[in-house]
């Protein structure tokens, strides 16, 4: 699809749906990661029923995909062309590219289904656990056991930032140690 200016009225209609307008001036990569970005954050929020804190990250995804938008339309035709159809994270972010091998990706889309299938495994199971507990410990011991996802989910949320946190602080670390090893 070419990347052209369009409809300003539609433009703005189809930038109140995060990426929408993106795929209607023709950036599909752009549009697609933006839209899926907002759309699997809204399922796992349903899912796992942390609305009351996590709405908040979907509204701002919601800002961003709008404000993003309404700035690629108001570029001139010779802008839009020059601008390139990439995803949102690599322009969000600043990164060239997010090199994923098909080993790693394949791991990547294994461990979402084994997390999916435990979770929807867990929401058929959970009452009779529940009712289980609530025989044998106590009544405490079922609220706990209806708490479990949210607290496992909680738990790998906060694993993945301090990794993520680590990983970042080594690769500042290893680029200032190169700059100085030049010197």
């Amino acid at each position: 699809m070419k990347k052209t200016k369009r409809n300003k009225f539609l433009t703005f209609l189809f930038s109140l749906l995060p990426g929408g307008a993106e795929m209607y001036m023709g950036f599909m990569k752009m549009g697609a990661s933006l839209l899926s970005i907002f759309l699997l954050g809204f399922l796992f929020i349903i899912y796992m029923q942390l609305e009351d804190v996590f709405i908040v990250v979907e509204l701002l995804i919601w800002i961003v995909g709008f404000f993003h938008a309404r700035n690629m339309a108001k570029l001139t035709q010779e802008e839009l062309e020059a601008v390139e159809d990439k995803a949102i994270w690599e322009d969000l972010l600043g990164v060239e590219g997010i090199k994923i091998s098909n080993s790693k990706l394949s791991k990547l889309a294994g461990g979402i289904l084994v997390a999916a299938g435990g979770f929807a495994l867990w929401d058929r199971l959970d009452w009779y656990v529940a009712q289980f507990a609530e025989t044998f410990i106590g009544g405490w011991a079922e609220q706990l056991v209806y708490s479990l996802p949210r607290i496992a989910v909680a738990i790998a949320l906060i694993v993945i930032g301090v990794v993520l946190i680590k990983g970042k602080k080594a690769r500042i670390d290893g680029c200032g140690n190169d700059s100085e090893k030049n010197a």
